[in-house]
Order: structure tokens, then sequence, then C-alpha cells
């Protein structure tokens, strides 16, 4: 949003992300961006201006993720790990559906209590998107939640979901992991490191999240090839 002569309110960042994974997680496959670099409007050949009331003249910034003069903004570190994510698994993402929750449609946006997810998914394999952000409200920390999603043939259940407030995360399931099915991940991958040996999975671990990864009884691990950043989700940039 851009800042008038007469508000000049600080838009707050954290909203930018979340509003990419609500709008990821109902179904969107483009997302866009009015301004994803602010910049300044050209002085006129004749020296007049257009918006001569209550917009600035040449300012034209709108707190994008990047700014008019190149500063680089909190909302443009945590996009960056959604970018990775759309660009790494489009191909299968993008033909997933969505499933909203019963209720989802009633619940307050001051209600700070009930846990908002919504799940992609192609009926077997998926993503759990949660939301743990409202607009002009403090929310609070989510703690040993639970989610039981009921597939064709099973369920498949996220137990333990904490999330810090201000915070939204994208959790797989039934993830194609090079052969190896992760069932369930309460981590949100990333990307694919592929130009390795083998390819490299890379998760983040969302801010006040555990993260626990569950694979296929068959799969063999080994915890020493299990590198989990201490990372907080508020330092994307550095994630991936």
């Amino acid at each position: 949003m851009t800042c008038t002569y007469n508000y000049r309110f600080i838009l707050p960042y954290k909203s930018i992300d979340a509003m990419a994974n609500i709008k990821l997680a109902s179904g969107c496959n483009f997302l866009g961006y009015y301004m994803f670099q602010g910049g300044s409007n050209p002085k006129g050949k004749h020296g007049t201006f257009m918006n001569e009331t209550q917009s600035p003249k040449i300012s034209y910034d709108y707190q994008a993720a990047l700014g008019e003069f190149g500063q680089i903004r909190e909302s443009y570190q945590r996009l960056k790990s959604v970018h990775s994510f759309c660009r790494t698994f489009a191909e299968t993402f993008c033909h997933m559906q969505t499933v909203l929750p019963k209720g989802a449609s009633q619940i307050d946006p001051s209600d700070a209590d009930t846990l908002r997810f919504a799940v992609r998914t192609d009926g077997h394999s998926g993503y759990l998107f949660l939301n743990n952000f409202q607009d002009h409200m403090e929310t609070k920390a989510k703690a040993n939640e639970t989610v039981v999603l009921h597939m064709t043939g099973e369920d498949i259940t996220f137990s333990g979901i904490s999330l810090a407030p201000e915070e939204n995360c994208i959790l797989p399931f039934h993830m194609d992991l090079n052969g190896i099915d992760l069932v369930t991940a309460t981590t949100q991958p990333i990307t694919v490191l592929s130009d390795q040996k083998e390819p490299v999975f890379i998760f983040l671990k969302p801010e006040g999240m555990n993260p626990v990864f569950h694979f296929e009884d068959k799969a063999v691990t080994d915890q020493g090839d299990i590198h989990t950043s201490a990372a907080q989700k508020k330092k994307r940039n550095s994630s991936a």
C-alpha cells in the first residue's frame, strides 16, 4: 500500500507472505503483486503532475517487497521461501484441488483460538496450509494441535502442530522424496538441490514448530543425514 500525504501507515510485512499462503491454499496457481519493487514516477515534460491531491508526486514505493531505492524488506525475505516452493513443486502442485474444513467460512476474523488451515491435494498426496496471522489483531501461539485428513482408504494425522503468532507454513503429506514416501512432516518444503550426486531436499522449520518427519515403514533413515536447521522462519532468506 502507498503512503499518502495525510496517511503514513506502516504495513505489517508478515501480512504479505500470510496472504500468499492463503491464496495458494485457496486454489491460486498464479501469485501476483501489484508492486513487487517500488519505483519513482518521472517528472512530466511540461512540469505538471496528474496526482495533485493526496498521493505523492514522485514516490511509488507501495511498501513493496523491494523498496523504491533497492531496500530488501522483511516481506521479500519471507516470500523467498514461498516462491522457491512454487518454482520447485509447481508441476504437481498446480493440479491439486483445495479442500476446506467444515465451518471454515464461519471463522470470525477476531477468533484467535481456532486453528486456520486448508488442504491442496490430488487425492493421495498434498500440502496442509496453516495460517496464524490476522490483520488488525494479535494472534496466539498454537500448541499441540491435531489435524486429521480423511483420505480415500486412509486417515492422515498431523499431531503436535505448534505455530508462533503471526506465522504461517506449508506442511507436506505423501511427498515423494526420490522414491521414498514422506508420509507427513511438520516442516515446510522449500526446494530441491539437483546438482548433487543425490537430490537434496531442503525444508524449513516454521517458528514455534517441532520438526518431525514420518516416513513409510520400509524406509531406512540415518539421522546423520537429516539436518534440521534451527533457523526461525523469520530468517527465510538464509534457509535456502
